[in-house]
């Protein structure tokens, strides 16, 4: 479902919606195909005199971050809230806390000594992401006299969304004029094009561009359950880190239903070929190609963007194979 934005000169994308000023600024980093991708959204309520960040995208983004917070904050921000805490979600806390003194930073519980000491994130990081953590830049530490709860924060609440991460909240806004709610990564990767451009899909499709984002080690139950937290919130605007924004809640249901589709469709292709979990791309791929409807736009996404995904769906792949192979196990151990 569409929704109404303005675009400004300096590439954010702004709307007004149930009671917030919203700006979803767009963080690039210096890799083919990352564009559209990091998304970080700025939230303004006049009526509370609140301002805040919802994620912070990676330490590279801080310059660009801050632009944004001069040009449609009033160079003001009182809060920062963080879904997870992976370099490309969070990089940015330290630098921003530098520039704002007296941020409150709100994270999940177990995931704040990470930010506080960011050196184990930043090493497990290279692990996964190899030099593409490089892209990202080095992040600085959060002073954990900026540590703060969401309590502080009046009409938000906290969903506690393991999946993506083990370590990860959503957040929901209420106000008389609805539930905005920010998933972060517990409700997939929903690309939108918001910029006119042909790089993301222009909404010709029947089905929006959705995938899963279930890195290693994934639990499809728990990631289940989160979701259907999502769904109680009564959202009426889904704001996604990745990338966009849509005034259609069933696209939680959608994504849902998309975790079990693509368990199908892996478990008959291991059935089939239990060597397929070591060549996701070539020997899962296609077959979700086939069988999915909201992966439809993938052929229409410009070619650096679509090898950008081919990197995150091949890893997505592995959690869920991972999965199905660990159940497998486990019930002829039984």
């Amino acid at each position: 479902m569409s929704v109404p934005y303005r675009r400004a000169e300096d590439g954010t994308v702004s709307l007004s919606r149930c009671g917030l000023e919203l700006t979803l600024i767009d963080c690039p980093v210096k890799r083919a195909g990352f564009r559209s991708f990091f998304g970080v959204w700025l939230a303004r309520d006049a009526a509370r005199d609140l301002r805040f960040l919802v994620d912070c995208g990676p330490a590279v983004a801080f310059p660009r971050i801050m632009e944004a917070i001069q040009r449609h904050s009033d160079g003001r921000l009182d809060a920062l809230l963080l879904t997870h805490i992976h370099t490309d979600h969070c990089g940015s806390a330290g630098s921003l806390v530098r520039a704002f003194p007296d941020l409150r930073v709100i994270a999940p519980a177990k995931g704040t000594p990470h930010l506080v000491d960011p050196s184990r994130l930043m090493a497990s990081s290279r692990s996964v992401l190899g030099d593409l953590v490089d892209a990202y830049g080095e992040q600085l530490p959060v002073p954990g006299a900026n540590i703060a709860t969401a309590e502080s924060i009046e009409c938000l609440l906290v969903i506690p969304t393991p999946g993506h991460a083990p370590h990860h909240d959503a957040y929901a806004y209420r106000s008389e004029g609805g539930v905005v709610l920010f998933p972060g990564e517990a409700a997939g990767v929903h690309l939108m094009s918001v910029s006119g451009s042909r790089d993301l899909p222009d909404g010709s499709s029947a089905t929006p561009y959705l995938r899963p984002a279930t890195p290693p080690r994934f639990l499809l139950p728990v990631a289940l359950a989160s979701l259907d937290r999502l769904r109680e919130t009564g959202a009426t605007l889904l704001c996604y880190p990745h990338f966009g924004v849509s005034a259609d809640p069933s696209l939680l249901d959608e994504a849902r239903a998309q975790l079990l589709l693509w368990r199908d469709v892996c478990k008959r292709r291991l059935d089939e070929d239990p060597g397929a979990a070591g060549d996701p791309l070539g020997s899962l791929l296609p077959f979700l190609l086939e069988a999915d409807p909201h992966l439809e736009a993938y052929s229409r996404l410009a070619p650096d963007i679509r090898e950008r995904e081919n990197f995150f769906i091949a890893n997505s792949l592995r959690g869920v194979t991972g999965w199905i192979l660990e159940e497998t196990a486990e019930r002829k151990d039984r």
